[in-house]
């Protein structure tokens, strides 16, 4: 920031001037995005654009907020303009992502049988998820599984996706060995590795892991006040259903 404004006001331009204020305005578009702020976000990649000398990263900047918005339409219009042969992984990722999403998956496919290992890994982590989502769970273990053969090194949210499957799956022994392997600093993991220390029996650790849980989005608020009842204590339950509304 401090650098642009300099420059700025030095009303010294040349090539490279353009190019500090188009990552400029994209790091601030990216950050504005990720605090929700689609507007100011939108807004910043079209300050962005007007320093660009190719479109690439101006269509990469629209596709990523896009993306963050749910509006995957959208944002597929901007990733497919990104993708050939020699796509960055970056894009082929994306773009298997927002194809499953629409549940459009041979399109994802076609991709990822052109694709390194680590792409493919990805393909198979992203239907395992859209089928649990589904409630297919049998079909979802069987891709998840498929994923952790291609990519099991640096695999933690796969696992985390595994823990889940096992978890609807009633295995909870699966679920918790799992979930172990993934990244247990995540609220979201956190919480799902209580709920399976509770049907393992376990409830004093669950409710130790329960209550170090200080993250407030509205949707751990809601799986920790289920956990609650799912131990016993309907009050704490109702303090944070209380404290949602």
């Amino acid at each position: 920031m401090k650098i642009s404004d300099i420059l700025k006001n030095l009303k010294y331009k040349d090539k490279k001037f353009n190019e500090i204020m188009k990552e400029y305005y994209l790091f601030q578009a990216d950050k504005l995005a990720q605090e929700g702020k689609f507007k100011e976000a939108l807004s910043d990649v079209k300050e962005a654009e007007k320093y660009a000398d190719s479109e690439k990263d101006i269509y990469l900047g629209y596709g990523k907020i896009y993306y963050k918005m749910g509006k995957y339409e959208k944002a597929l219009d901007y990733y497919r303009m990104l993708y050939s042969r020699n796509a960055p992984l970056e894009i082929r990722e994306k773009l298997i992502q927002i194809y499953i999403r629409l549940g459009k998956i041979n399109k994802a496919k076609e991709i990822a049988q052109n694709s390194p290992n680590e792409i493919k890994a990805i393909y198979y982590m992203e239907l395992a998820k859209y089928l649990m989502n589904q409630k297919k769970y049998p079909e979802a273990n069987k891709y998840i599984s498929t994923a952790l053969e291609y990519n099991p090194i640096n695999s933690m949210q796969a696992h985390e996706i595994k823990a889940w499957i096992c978890y609807y799956l009633g295995d909870y022994e699966c679920a918790k060995r799992y979930f172990e392997k993934s990244d247990l600093k995540l609220p979201e993991v956190r919480i799902g590795y209580a709920f399976v220390l509770a049907k393992l029996g376990n409830k004093n650790k669950a409710y130790l892991i329960a209550q170090g849980i200080k993250n407030e989005s509205k949707n751990i608020l809601l799986q920790k006040a289920r956990l609650m009842i799912e131990l016993g204590r309907e009050k704490e339950a109702k303090e944070i259903f209380n404290s949602i509304d």
